[in-house]
């Protein structure tokens, strides 16, 4: 997506090439506000609002620039909630109580997820099959969810990420 982005400005469509750098700003202003999940494809839609935003094409960049915003505070997260379960793991040896291995847990949880988003997010493209839009909807599914999972992650490692 950078590429592109990059091909774009080179290419005369310098307001649109420009726009991706602006999501993770729109984003955590919208968070900074507290409308958590609610802030999902907003910065896609600050993204698109730019010269040339509302072809395909420009979608795919803005929502490519949205998603690896998410993904990034999602890996993030899951790190900071995975660190959190490694401290109740030890305490649980310690207390002897043989509470299972919260970030084996945790670790598997997220991969069972990962499997579903793909999964989901398959069938959202298979929607508009054949047509410009399908990998829009892919897009805009992955985007969404991967958001809500980012918040969910945040809010089990105790607000951080």
């Amino acid at each position: 997506m950078r590429a592109l982005a990059a091909i774009l400005m080179l290419g005369g469509a310098p307001a649109l090439a420009q726009s991706p750098a602006l999501v993770p700003l729109v984003a955590e202003r919208c968070l900074d506000a507290g409308r958590g999940a609610d802030c999902a494809l907003v910065p896609t839609m600050a993204c698109r609002a730019a010269p040339g935003g509302f072809t395909t094409l420009g979608g795919e960049i803005c929502l490519g620039a949205e998603l690896d915003f998410w993904q990034a505070r999602m890996e993030r997260a899951l790190a900071a909630a995975i660190a959190g379960e490694l401290g109740r793991d030890a305490q649980a040896l310690v207390d002897g109580d043989g509470r299972p291995s919260g970030a084996v847990a945790l670790r598997a949880a997220q991969g069972v997820w990962q499997d579903w988003r793909a999964a989901h997010c398959g069938m959202a493209r298979l929607d508009f099959w054949g047509g410009s839009g399908a990998d829009i909807a892919a897009l805009q599914c992955q985007v969404s969810l991967t958001a809500a999972q980012a918040l969910q992650l945040q809010a089990r490692a105790g607000g951080g990420a």
